[in-house]
């Protein structure tokens, strides 16, 4: 470990107290606070590489292809932290040093904690029995290391892979609409309805399926969640050759400009020259900073774990597609034409979105290639990928015609024929607006 200057304990539980009684934030925390702060973050390092190991090598013999990484608290999180949790010490907050692991299944995640239990003592705090109140599921574990100079505690966040979509989509929401749902804010209630609907999608009534679609279309967050992507996406496929450098012994830093939207990523050979990059940065500019690192030498897993922070994919840009279509077959079982005409609606304007957005990016790097932005090799790569979304696309309308392939039957089994003022409603349920009964 470095050798850093740490405050006493009584020293660290004070400055906590000094951040919260004069609630600080980033411009009015004196320059020696915030690198006090700083150093106390970093005093978890070596206690966070002794859990981090474990869980990696605990959670491998469960799940091969789990997703393990690890992040120390960014500093202004620890901050808003104290002022907005008045009770909270410093020296106590059990979460700045912390794991994470992504596994497929809930009982992946009890196999885990058994093994866990066996190496530590554990602290358990159950979120996937008790859901937070917004819709948040999880299961946190408190452990102190055993083996270090400084023996900290680390937060242990195990999630499934559908837990942590819901939670990156809050953080997504938050960088979209410049809200803070994720500590507590209230500013925008249909976001926060939303969210919360969308982390129990699968035990809605069809009541509350229809009532999120309408949130959805009120405050067109696919389309916006797409256009985000797309200011991202062309930047960081330009750059695969960087990631490709990505290995297992690589510390990332993420900069999102909170202005633009806009994402960076910035590779490190060590977790020290990658933190102390973070804190030039954090004390000169605004944007939204995180280093972390992960066990997996692999950019889409990696794009998994941060998706709130690469910001070019997620999976809500397919399961949205999937809950709407899903929804509209129940409509089409009970006749409801009313509420699948909003139905229709809003899978139109998801089709027509990224038909919008699949021609940009295929514009885009035709451009850049005549201009010799680009090589051959890059070229062929970036049409690959343009070739993948246009099959995802053509599968997606594969599954729209099903849908109008039972419509029309069902409409035949109770009107009998197609004679009838009905044909107009399924003239419009298709997304292009074509004929569909001739």
């Amino acid at each position: 470990m470095e050798d850093l200057k740490l405050l006493s304990n009584t020293k660290i539980e004070k400055l906590g107290d000094r951040i919260r009684e004069l609630e600080c934030s980033k411009s009015n925390c004196t320059a020696e606070d915030l690198q006090h702060l700083h150093n106390f973050r970093l005093s978890f390092k070596e206690s966070l590489n002794e859990i981090f190991q474990i869980l990696s090598d605990e959670s491998k013999l469960v799940q091969k292809n789990r997703i393990v990484s690890f992040r120390i608290k960014k500093i202004d999180t620890i901050i808003s932290k104290l002022n907005r949790e008045k009770g909270m010490d410093l020296d106590r907050m059990g979460d700045i040093a912390g794991c994470r692991c992504i596994v497929q299944s809930e009982s992946a995640i009890n196999k885990i904690v058994d093994r866990l239990s066996k190496k530590y003592k554990l602290k358990i705090n159950n979120k996937i029995s008790v859901p937070d109140e917004d819709g948040y599921k999880a299961i946190h574990i408190y452990v102190k290391s055993k083996k270090c100079e400084i023996n900290r505690t680390v937060e242990i966040q195990l999630r499934t892979n559908d837990q942590h979509y819901w939670s990156t989509l809050v953080e997504i929401v938050d960088v979209i609409y410049d809200t803070s749902i994720k500590t507590g804010d209230n500013s925008v209630p249909e976001l926060n309805e939303f969210l919360k609907l969308y982390s129990d999608k699968q035990n809605l009534s069809l009541a509350m399926k229809i009532r999120l679609i309408q949130i959805e279309n009120t405050n067109k967050l696919y389309n916006q969640l797409n256009e985000t992507f797309r200011k991202n996406v062309m930047k960081l496929r330009m750059k695969w050759h960087d990631y490709e450098m990505y290995t297992k012994d690589t510390y990332l830093l993420f900069e999102v400009d909170q202005d633009t939207k806009e994402t960076s990523v910035k590779l490190f050979d060590t977790f020290f020259e990658a933190e102390n990059v973070y804190f030039s940065n954090f004390t000169s500019n605004a944007g939204d900073l995180l280093v972390t690192h992960l066990n997996v030498a692999n950019f889409a897993q990696l794009s998994t774990a941060y998706s709130n922070y690469i910001l070019t994919n997620h999976d809500f840009q397919d399961s949205w597609i999937s809950f709407c279509t899903d929804t509209a077959n129940e409509l089409i079982d009970k006749f409801d034409l009313e509420n699948l005409s909003v139905v229709s609606d809003s899978i139109r304007n998801m089709f027509e979105n990224v038909e919008d957005v699949l021609d940009s990016d295929a514009n885009e790097i035709d451009d850049q290639f005549n201009r010799r932005q680009m090589d051959v090799n890059q070229f062929l790569k970036m049409n690959k990928w343009i070739e993948e979304r246009e099959d995802a696309q053509d599968e997606r309308y594969e599954k729209f015609n099903v849908l109008q392939k039972r419509l029309e039957l069902k409409i035949k089994e109770i009107l009998g024929s197609n004679k009838n003022p009905i044909i107009q409603f399924l003239k419009s349920f298709n997304p292009f607006r074509k004929q569909i009964f001739k």
